[in-house]
C-alpha cells in the first residue's frame, strides 16, 4: 500500500478528499507480512530474455542469453495460483565481477499505476529477511523494454 503517513483526529473525516490532500508530500511503502498474493497477468505475463545492470555491484550490462524472467501459467494447473508468481533466472556473465547465478521467485501483492508509470509490488518466496524480501517494480507504458527493481522495499526512489 502506497499512502502518506498521518493522524486524523477521532472527528475527523477520513474521505478520499481529506487524504488525497497531500499527493505532493513523499509516500511510505507498506508491506503486509500477512499477505495474499494476487494475479500477475496486469503487471507481467509471458516469457523474456533479459540484460541487468547493477551500478552498487559492477559496472556495465550483463547479457546472457540464459537469462531469462518467466511469468506464466503452468499447463494443467489451476489459473489463479501459478500466475500469482514469476521467476527470474539471473546469469553470470564472463569477466563480469558481480554478476550471479540463481533464481529468485517472487509472488505478485498488487500493482497501481502513476501517469504513465506501472508499479507492481512482490515478495521474494524464498527470502525471510524482512528488508530483503520485499521489491517493488517499475514498468512504464510507453516502454515496454525497461523494467526497474528496487534494491530496497521502497517504491518511490524507482524512476524509468
Amino acid at each position: 500500500m502506497e499512502s502518506v503517513c498521518m493522524t486524523l483526529n477521532p472527528n475527523e473525516d477520513e474521505s478520499p478528499d481529506k487524504i488525497c490532500q497531500f499527493q505532493d508530500t513523499q509516500l511510505n511503502t507498506l508491506f503486509s507480512e500477512n499477505y495474499i498474493p494476487v494475479n500477475c497477468r496486469s503487471s507481467l505475463e509471458g516469457v523474456w530474455q533479459f540484460a541487468y545492470q547493477n551500478r552498487f555491484r559492477f559496472t556495465g550490462e550483463c547479457n546472457n542469453p540464459e537469462a531469462q524472467i518467466k511469468s506464466c501459467q503452468t499447463a494443467g494447473t489451476q489459473f489463479l495460483i501459478t500466475n500469482q508468481k514469476f521467476n527470474i533466472t539471473y546469469k553470470k556473465c564472463p569477466g563480469m565481477t558481480g554478476t550471479f547465478d540463481g533464481v529468485v521467485e517472487y509472488s505478485c501483492l498488487g500493482d497501481w499505476f502513476v501517469d504513465k508509470n506501472h508499479f507492481f509490488a512482490v515478495a521474494n518466496t524464498k527470502e525471510s529477511r524482512k528488508d530483503e524480501k520485499y521489491r517493488c517494480f517499475l514498468k512504464n507504458r510507453d516502454d515496454d523494454l525497461y523494467i526497474g527493481v528496487s534494491i530496497t522495499a521502497e517504491c518511490n526512489t524507482l524512476q524509468t
